[in-house]
């Protein structure tokens, strides 16, 4: 019995190997779909920020009430994740990236990973925030 054991345990090796290589596929698409979702939903919010700040009141005041009050509803509907700091953060990512989403045909450039971009969002020169960007694309 054990012979059969030991014969059938090498047989099924292969189907093994494609099994494994099916499964680490499909995490790695899922995790880029989240990423890229993810991505999009904090570029969408801060083009909806940027937006309504330019087309609401001009003082400074009013952007600083509507980030604290839109901060404070999603976190009472969504939880963490969407802190004054974060909501900045979705801003100025709209604000320094404005193409990365093409509309109309719903497409995207290469892109990191949200984290990555938290980081480079941090480099004031717009040329370095550039080449960094390009760099962690190339460098995956």
């Amino acid at each position: 019995m054990s012979k059969q054991i030991e014969k059938l345990s090498v047989e099924i090796e292969p189907l093994y190997q494609q099994a494994l290589y099916i499964i680490e596929s499909a995490k790695v698409t899922a995790y880029r779909q989240i990423n890229e979702a993810l991505v999009r939903r904090n570029w969408l919010i801060g083009q909806l920020i940027v937006e309504e700040e330019r087309n609401g009141n001009e003082r400074a005041e009013y952007g600083v009430a509507l980030i604290k009050m839109l901060s404070k509803r999603l976190t009472e509907a969504y939880g963490k994740g969407f802190t004054k700091s974060n909501l900045y953060s979705f801003a100025k990512f709209y604000e320094c990236f404005p193409n990365i989403f093409h509309s109309l045909s719903g497409k995207s450039d290469q892109l990191l990973s949200w984290t990555h971009y938290r980081i480079v969002l941090q480099e004031l020169n717009a040329d370095a925030r550039s080449w960094y960007v390009q760099e962690a694309i190339t460098q995956n």
